[in-house]
């Protein structure tokens, strides 16, 4: 599945209030695009704000969605990982490693992607 047929799947299923992960208490949807993300340096683009913790929120940019969803398409075996996320966003990695698993749990919440292993998702 290339970014044109992934990105309505992912607009259409992630929606204000959803929980990502409903093993956890967070990874809640607080608010969708056309929210505008301005932390770390993502300059107002459209995303995806997500309660990760008691005090804790992260925002998560269509466009970080976009590089992490095509640098895994890249890959033979179309496999999303900490490995793809650290490579396209190294700075956000190490601020922040959760990123990895709330674009995980977006991506498989709008059947783009199927969690394959604790730490794993493949695309399709």
């Amino acid at each position: 599945m290339n970014w044109s047929q992934a990105l309505p799947l992912i607009t259409i299923s992630i929606t204000r209030g959803l929980h990502l992960d409903p093993i956890y208490q967070f990874k809640i949807v607080i608010d969708i695009p056309p929210y505008q993300c301005y932390r770390n340096g993502f300059n107002g683009v459209p995303g995806y704000k997500i309660q990760v913790g008691r005090n804790s929120l992260i925002e998560v940019p269509l466009k970080v969605l976009q590089d992490v969803h095509t640098e895994a398409m890249q890959n033979n075996a179309m496999i999303y990982n900490h490995y793809v996320f650290q490579y396209c966003y190294p700075n956000l990695y190490n601020n922040k490693p959760c990123y990895v698993h709330t674009v995980g749990k977006i991506f498989t919440n709008s059947t783009v992607a199927s969690q394959i292993s604790r730490t794993e998702y493949q695309i399709f």
